[in-house]
């Protein structure tokens, strides 16, 4: 695998959709290849709509409409790899009595020294979803357009701007590290260009 490329390694549901209470186990690493079949409705891309949601916190619906009509909660889990460390997202949503939904999403990291997994949450929600981001690689964006072709949007990358497009195309072949570096680059540049100003001034006064 490329750098930073997260590999999926087990998926686990509860109440997602049309999945029940008893949580259904999805382990990638029994499978290179997998074919999914079954009738309409039977749960086959709620699999991969449930990643989605655990690891981008989205999906084609909002919250509520993602909860088993027969719950008030649901719970996916995620254990994925990159960077040769292994991690954990846990995400759940609850309804309110008075309408709509809470979220709560834990990210954890597995310690080989105790065998466990150990938390790595940021004090909000909002900064421990930018970390999953951050090890995910992909926005939402690039994910649907690419890993995912979500039922219904098969034309999701052809429907973005050039500008999106282009943004989707850099999250996928990593050249945005590229822009990184080229900004690390200038700045050394600025920093190298104000020193040489500074010792030719220094020289011209010597001079003088």
């Amino acid at each position: 695998p490329c750098e930073r490329a997260m590999i999926p390694k087990k998926l686990t549901i509860s109440n997602f959709q049309s999945y029940g209470e008893e949580p259904q186990e999805l382990d990638f690493e029994r499978f290179r290849i997998a074919c999914l079949t079954g009738a309409n409705a039977a749960g086959k891309s709620s699999l991969i709509e449930a990643l989605g949601w655990c690891i981008w916190g989205k999906g084609r619906t909002g919250k509520e409409g993602l909860i088993n009509e027969n719950a008030d909660e649901m719970l996916v889990s995620c254990i994925f790899e990159t960077n040769a460390r292994t991690y954990k997202v846990l995400r759940k949503a609850t309804r309110k009595q008075s309408g709509g939904t809470t979220e709560q999403v834990d990210l954890q990291i597995f310690d080989s020294e105790t065998d466990t997994f150990r938390s790595l949450n940021e004090n909000t929600l909002r900064l421990t979803q930018k970390k999953i981001l951050d090890l995910a690689g992909l926005d939402y964006d690039a994910f649907i357009s690419s890993s995912f072709i979500s039922q219904g949007r098969s034309n999701e990358f052809t429907l973005k701007s050039p500008k999106e497009r282009k943004e989707i195309l850099a999250q996928i072949l990593r050249i945005d590290r590229y822009a990184v570096f080229a900004e690390k680059a200038r700045e050394k540049t600025r920093v190298f260009g104000d020193e040489i100003n500074y010792l030719s001034g220094r020289i011209s006064a010597l001079r003088d």
